[in-house]
């Protein structure tokens, strides 16, 4: 079953020249930091005072009534940047500024027993297994590669 039909590849482009282009723009030094929600430069970030720094060296500029995307790989910092900008992490910086009063962050925390993956799925109810929610389950998440 292919799911992609509905222009996920066009997404994708788009991500992709877009993390190009913001890549750009904050390598460019034209960083303005009245025109930014949030600003860092030169940040260093670890979890607690004293320890090694998990991100060194970020200088971005979020812009203010704009989309913007943090993406990259599993455990690259994602998460760690946004926690920064919550004043959430031991941060070291040159200069750093954020400009809002409300915010929202739903922390991620994984958690599986100990079982298959399918078990992990369907939970404990094999009775009222449906294939067809399954394979859909196992795309969203792009399990089907893992499993093939």
């Amino acid at each position: 079953m292919d799911h992609r039909c509905c222009g996920i590849e066009d997404l994708q482009e788009k991500l992709a020249m877009s993390a190009t282009a913001a890549s750009a723009r904050i390598e460019s030094d034209t960083l303005n930091i009245n025109q930014s929600i949030a600003y860092m430069k030169e940040a260093n970030l670890a979890f607690s005072e004293g320890s090694s720094s998990v991100l060194s060296d970020i200088t971005v500029s979020v812009p203010r009534s704009k989309l913007t995307i943090v993406l990259g790989p599993v455990a690259s910092g994602k998460s760690a940047f946004l926690k920064a900008l919550l004043g959430e992490m031991h941060l070291t910086s040159r200069q750093v500024s954020t400009d809002f009063l409300f915010s929202a962050y739903c922390d991620q925390t994984s958690w599986l027993h100990n079982g298959t993956i399918r078990e992990n799925i369907v939970g404990c109810s094999a009775a009222a297994f449906d294939e067809n929610w399954y394979s859909k389950i196992l795309w969203a998440c792009d399990l089907e590669h893992d499993l093939t």
